[in-house]
């Protein structure tokens, strides 16, 4: 799957609103009946630059319209901290299903999100790539 990139960025002039992106992504697949899929890993890449004292969450949360389980992935990055990611999530055993005998919309919702921890003038970005490699089971 891929889509433009986004970043969260802290530090002088970026808005407090820059310190939290998301992307919301519905995809409806068509399944035989009878059968279930479930998210199994999600890999996905980008871009970490972090002064001393600050600290990300690249965050990646899945669910199907519906219904309330959920199935959350994380990264944490702590500064300093400058380089490249990428980063090969399993999801836990408690894998959310999707509906028997009907479909579902499967929801993923990522999420970059920078704090200022332990240095309040500190500042940071976390770039997501927007490509990402799902994997069903």
């Amino acid at each position: 799957m891929a889509f433009g990139g986004y970043a969260a960025s802290i530090g002088e002039g970026a808005p407090i609103t820059d310190s939290r992106k998301n992307c919301q992504i519905n995809l409806k697949l068509n399944y035989p009946v009878g059968y279930q899929y479930a998210v199994a890993g999600n890999t996905y890449s980008g871009y970490a630059s972090l002064d001393a004292g600050v600290s990300a969450i690249h965050k990646s949360t899945y669910y199907f319209s519906g219904y309330e389980q959920q199935s959350s992935t994380q990264m944490n990055f702590t500064g300093p901290y400058n380089a490249a990611y990428a980063v090969e999530d399993s999801v836990p055993e408690e894998r959310i299903w999707s509906p028997c005998g009907s479909t579902a919309l499967l929801n993923i919702n990522n999420q970059v999100r920078i704090t200022r921890e332990n240095n309040s003038t500190g500042s940071g970005t976390l770039y997501d790539s927007g490509l990402w490699d799902v994997s069903l089971v």
